[in-house]
């Protein structure tokens, strides 16, 4: 709950920071904007105020027949655009000096002077406008805009329509508060609503941390609801998954061991038995050699399944597969050659081999060990007089080592699971009493390493038939290849010509007669 109150109060102060900053920002925009707009408005105003005076300046020069000006009438004539036009309207002569206001004779600065640089700004650029203080003319704030009064070509004085700050000010205290209660209405209602978005937006990942937290103390079966099709939902996907994937490997492991348990315990049992028998004497003397040949055949099992247990562990590991391009008939005819005198004792047929080169991408020593795997099954599962066969087809793509025999078969119900772990498709024990049944795992395991697969069929009381696929390779150069059709034979190219003869010798009898 502590962390799930840190995370929500960290979510909510962003938003609300966020908020609040966007507001002050909105907020200084608006002031912005509404005192420009005031300027603006202003600047139109008194322009249209000084526009009058001068019209009016202009036909009081004219009815005075080019005289100087009338100080009462246009005294009158200024006043009536102060009333219209809100403004204060005064003129000046070229010399600054002011002459006549709409003001009157409530006037306080008629006889002023107007700075210098004000006239100087006014001449240069034809107009005036300012808020200030009229370079220190003014005692307050207002806006001011001036332009010269030309007359016949002559520059007669300067009129300046003049209007108060202060109703800015009171423009923009009005914005203000118009803003705040605004503002306020808005805060509040974001607050509420950021509230609830950030309650609904960490529930999720607490409810994650929590399933966590369950998931590390040994709970595998904890899920977690996928909210939506979101970052967060995509987080929920990812967790279930791994949950999945740590459940089943823990599964996987739990049953790995008791297997191993189970396998290192048999002849464990057994070899104990035999060996305290004969220390005790249990055992007759005419029994313990029988007894011995028992333990040692126990002791040869479990080595066997201590290599198996090597190899898994290797691959686990992540040892890289040395991938070359590869004649795979040279480990299949090596391996029948070691299993030459087990076929001959059983008396096994070997069907015709085409032992033409059919090169594959494959790490040999792995091939080596899948190759065994299968032809020590094969050889194993055969009946006396029964056959073996192997052949290699090469396709554009891909190469299939196809190994098969005669036999019981497997049967359909568990070919699906012929490459797990310590399954035996033999549940008796009695063809299979000396596997470890980590043989086609290995298998399995060792041909997706080299980017290939393996697959069985099998017809239940007539044979079984293993394909090992692999990525067809490039031929050698011809140096490289097995030079068995050339006259000039090294040792190891006759041993293989007269493995395949001696192998397949006893099945063309068979098809003579």
């Amino acid at each position: 709950m502590r962390e799930k109150g840190s995370l929500f109060r960290k979510y909510f102060s962003i938003y609300a920071a966020t908020l609040f900053i966007c507001v002050l920002m909105l907020g200084i925009a608006l002031l912005y904007f509404a005192s420009r707009y005031f300027r603006d408005i202003n600047r139109t105003s008194l322009s249209t105020a000084a526009a009058k005076g001068i019209e009016a300046t202009e036909i009081n020069y004219l009815k005075n027949q080019s005289s100087f000006l009338t100080r009462e009438d246009l005294s009158r004539e200024y006043a009536i655009i102060h009333r219209t036009a809100e403004a204060m309207v005064f003129f000046c002569d070229v010399d600054g000096r002011i002459d006549i206001c709409s003001e009157g004779g409530e006037c306080q600065h008629t006889g002023k002077v107007i700075p210098q640089t004000v006239r100087e700004s006014l001449l240069k650029e034809g107009e005036y406008f300012e808020a200030g203080y009229l370079d220190g003319f003014s005692e307050e704030g207002r806006y001011s805009y001036g332009r010269p009064v030309v007359i016949d070509d002559v520059i007669v004085g300067y009129l300046f329509a003049s209007i108060s700050l202060s109703e800015l000010f009171d423009f923009l205290y009005q914005i203000i508060l118009m803003f705040l209660f605004s503002s306020a209405a808005a805060f509040g209602l974001s607050f509420i609503i950021v509230y609830y978005a950030t309650r609904i937006l960490t529930s999720p990942l607490h409810e994650i941390s929590a399933a966590a937290e369950r998931f590390g103390a040994g709970d595998y079966s904890v899920r977690v609801e996928v909210p939506d099709d979101d970052e967060i939902g995509s987080l929920a996907l990812v967790f279930n998954n791994m949950a999945a994937s740590v459940a089943e490997l823990e599964t996987t492991r739990r049953n790995f061991v008791a297997d191993v348990s189970h396998e290192l315990r048999t002849p464990m049992t057994t070899i104990s038995g035999y060996v305290d028998g004969i220390l005790d004497g249990t055992i007759p003397r005419t029994e313990q050699m029988r007894g011995l040949q028992i333990a040692s055949d126990e002791v040869k099992r479990l080595s066997r399944l201590t290599s198996s247990l090597l190899a898994i562990a290797r691959m686990e590991a992540g040892v890289e597969a040395e991938i070359i391009s590869y004649n795979a008939w040279d480990t299949v005819l090596n391996v029948m050659l070691n299993m030459e005198l087990r076929i001959s004792e059983k008396g096994i047929e070997i069907k015709e081999m085409d032992v033409s080169p059919k090169y594959v991408f494959c790490d040999p020593d792995m091939l080596h060990q899948i190759v065994h795997n299968i032809l020590d099954n094969a050889v194993k599962f055969t009946p006396s007089g029964g056959t073996i066969s192997v052949s290699l087809t090469a396709r554009q793509e891909w190469t299939d080592i196809v190994i098969g025999n005669t036999g019981e078969g497997i049967k359909e119900e568990r070919l699906d699971r012929i490459f797990e772990r310590f399954y035996k498709s033999d549940k008796s024990r009695g063809l299979d009493s000396d596997s470890s049944g980590l043989g086609l795992y290995i298998c399995k395991t060792l041909a997706v390493r080299m980017g290939g697969d393996i697959s069985v069929n099998s017809i239940d009381g007539e044979y079984t038939e293993f394909t090992v696929k692999l990525r067809t390779a490039p031929a050698r150069k011809q140096r490289d290849r097995i030079k068995i059709e050339t006259a000039e034979e090294t040792k190891d190219e006759r041993v293989k010509k007269n493995t395949v003869r001696k192998l397949t010798k006893g099945f063309r009898k068979d098809e003579k007669r």
